[in-house]
């Protein structure tokens, strides 16, 4: 709409796995060029893209602003060792809030960041595929998959009742899950 301002892209997403088509990132991408709103890409996940190569808006959108971190790929969750990039305006303006709202990472932490950027993460993220592909095998003949192309989350449609429903059986039989419509 006209009051639109900024567009939010998350690829692999959280909670689905799904994972946004190169055609689909272009679009988006284009249209925010198109009509001059802001882009932001989410892209934390983006070593976690099982089926094809990671593609980010910003191949056609150099105004898109990039979020990324170690959290997931490096399972730094907590340790707050992340990065942006994008329009030098957009980042100075970041940069200016961050200085008096943000608690920055310990020094040693950052030291840390420094050693990780430099890990091969590329087993972790195959043991991960693995584990994707053996759960989607285990679930898709009971299950409808939404998603499961990345990350490391499946979402499920409940087989029978609203989500809520079949949660609080699953608790019930010492399983722990999540309904999608939390």
């Amino acid at each position: 709409t006209p009051k639109t301002k900024v567009i939010i892209c998350n690829t692999p997403a959280n909670p689905t796995g799904a994972v946004a088509s190169e055609s689909e990132l272009q679009a988006l991408a284009e249209l925010a060029v198109e009509k001059d709103i802001a882009l932001i890409s989410d892209e934390i996940y983006k070593a976690f893209c099982y089926d094809a190569p990671f593609v980010s808006p910003a191949r056609w959108n150099p105004q898109t602003i990039v979020i990324d971190g170690f959290s997931k790929s490096h399972s730094m969750t907590g340790w707050r060792i992340g990065w942006a990039h994008g329009p030098q305006h957009v980042i100075q303006q970041m940069l200016k809030l961050q200085q008096f709202t943000f608690v920055c990472s310990p020094h040693p932490v950052q030291h840390a960041g420094l050693v990780a950027w430099d890990y091969d993460v590329s087993d972790r993220v195959a043991e991960y595929k693995a584990k994707r592909d053996f759960m989607v095998g285990e679930l898709k003949n009971d299950y409808e998959i939404h998603g499961a192309q990345g990350a490391f989350y499946l979402f499920l449609k409940a087989p029978w009742g609203t989500g809520t429903e079949f949660v609080k059986e699953a608790i019930n039989n010492n399983l722990l899950i999540i309904p999608g419509n939390v």
